[in-house]
């Protein structure tokens, strides 16, 4: 799947790349997701503003806020189901 990561730094240090396309463990969903944003909290926990109260882990893929459609879950359900949420914070990718 196609991602943008981060390191420490400013929007200009973003990279554009192809990651593995993660699959859905026990009790989780995955999301072919069609619209994310970058929120303020995130352009600062790039930055380096935030690492000490919360270090990011890299490779690192901000978006948390996130739309789109569940393609696969952890357990026998039913898919797709439309969606909207928020990523986990303290995920590293």
């Amino acid at each position: 799947m196609k991602a943008i990561q981060s390191d420490y730094g400013s929007a200009t240090d973003l990279t554009y790349t192809t990651v593995p396309t993660p699959e859905a463990r026990p009790g989780e969903l995955r999301v072919v997701v069609y619209a994310t944003a970058v929120n303020s909290l995130e352009i600062k926990r790039t930055s380096g503003m935030m690492r000490q109260v919360m270090p990011l882990h890299f490779p690192w893929i901000p978006g948390i806020d996130l739309s789109g459609v569940v393609d696969l879950v952890g357990v026998s359900l039913s898919v797709p189901w439309k969606a909207y949420g928020r990523n986990d914070l303290s995920a590293s990718s």
